[in-house]
Order: structure tokens, then C-alpha cells, then sequence
């Protein structure tokens, strides 16, 4: 396994703590990606297998993805609408989010402003 950095930190959207937001590290290296879900104050721990907390050390590009599809019932009546994605591109699908994970504790809080 390759040398693991602890992750943690808040999301926040325009000043407010964002709750359901996937974090996603992605080392630049191509290595496996680490993944959390904010909770109701916009706090994360990054996840790099079912036994492991954090990512790879190095750099890792970094997303934060809000949007999340429709559910449907069995008769394909959507039962949520689900949301549209309230991150701007650069921190997400053409994210420019780019952050040195070192060994031992990590602590990256995401402060985005869309106005």
C-alpha cells in the first residue's frame, strides 16, 4: 500500500456549511482516489478503502460535486428531483484544485464563493 495521509476538513458555499457534497482527491500520479461525504456541518474524513482513512501522499486534484441525479420508483416516477451542481467548473469537472497531501494529518478546508 502506498504511504497514506490523514484528510479531513470543511466545505463551505458561500459562507454556509455544504452537507452532502462528495470530496473527491485524485493523486496525479493516476493512484486509486480517496472519497467522503460531507455531513450536516460540512465536515469530511477522506475514505481510501473500507479499513483506511486518507489518500496517497503527493499531490491530488481535488473535486467537490453537489449535483446528484433523480431518483424514480419501480414505476419510474421520480420520487427526487435531485439537485443541479452549485460548485463552479474549476472545482469540479474541470477542477484547478490542486493540494500536497504529506504523511500524518491533513486538514484542507474548501471556503468557495460563487458571487
Amino acid at each position: 500500500m502506498p504511504e497514506i495521509g490523514h484528510v479531513s476538513g470543511t466545505v463551505t458555499l458561500d459562507g454556509k456549511p455544504m452537507e452532502g457534497v462528495q470530496v473527491m482527491f485524485e493523486p496525479v500520479d493516476g493512484a486509486r482516489s480517496s472519497t467522503a461525504m460531507t455531513d450536516a456541518e460540512g465536515k469530511y474524513v477522506l475514505q481510501y478503502n473500507g479499513n483506511t482513512e486518507g489518500t496517497k501522499t503527493g499531490e491530488n486534484l481535488v473535486r467537490l460535486i453537489s449535483a446528484r441525479g433523480a431518483t424514480r420508483d419501480d414505476n419510474g416516477r421520480v420520487t427526487d428531483p435531485g439537485k443541479k451542481e452549485a460548485f463552479p467548473p474549476e472545482y469540479n469537472s474541470s477542477s484547478t484544485q490542486v493540494v500536497n497531501v504529506e504523511g500524518g494529518e491533513n486538514v484542507f478546508d474548501f471556503n468557495v464563493t460563487t458571487k
